[in-house]
């Protein structure tokens, strides 16, 4: 177990600093642009609100579990954020449910791509990411509704560029909710 631990607590230490150095890259990329380009131009002007680029990777995942975690992004009490779906390379009915019911929803964007992994999808959805911030959310998941707002808060009052937190195992089928302590994982927002 402590041999776990320690992989564990390696791993997520990677993790944020392959973070670190993408936001960091991008903000230079952002920095190197000039103010006056397009300044009148309204897609700027929306693009400057969205604070929080919320990034989801989706593989196949059944729908049930897609509609939960979209409908628990959209009841966020926070506004400033955008959503990218990065479809990577799912079947013709997530696929198709993916664009039938969330493509018209100015919030969302949704990339389709082929199979890569979950990293490749992520690495996509930063890519196209406008936000401050970035949050990543697994297609299964679902989130509380104030978590992107005190998440926010939190990092602008002590002046953070990570914020790791955990969450709780909740069966949709059973409705249990568990919260051992061996049962939760990351989530991470850079």
């Amino acid at each position: 177990t402590v041999m776990i631990l320690s992989l564990y607590d390696s791993l997520l230490s990677d993790i944020v600093n392959v973070l670190m150095q993408l936001l960091h890259d991008r903000h230079e990329l952002q920095s190197s642009i000039p103010n006056d380009i397009n300044n009148n131009s309204k897609e700027l002007k929306v693009m400057d609100m969205i604070k929080v680029s919320v990034i989801i990777p989706v593989y196949n995942t059944p729908i049930e579990y897609l509609e939960q975690c979209m409908r628990s992004l959209l009841h966020q009490d926070y506004s400033f954020f955008e959503i990218i779906i990065v479809d990577d390379g799912s079947d013709k009915v997530v696929a198709s449910y993916l664009v039938s019911r969330w493509s018209t929803n100015k919030l969302i964007k949704i990339i389709h791509q082929p199979n890569g992994g979950v990293s490749c999808a992520r690495n996509t959805g930063i890519n196209a990411a406008n936000g401050e911030y970035l949050c990543f959310v697994d297609a299964d998941d679902s989130i509380e509704p104030g978590f992107l707002q005190e998440a926010v808060d939190y990092m602008d009052k002590h002046s953070l560029d990570v914020v790791c937190g955990q969450h709780y195992a909740h069966s949709i089928k059973s409705g249990t909710l568990n919260n051992d302590s061996n049962q939760k994982s990351d989530i991470i927002i850079v």
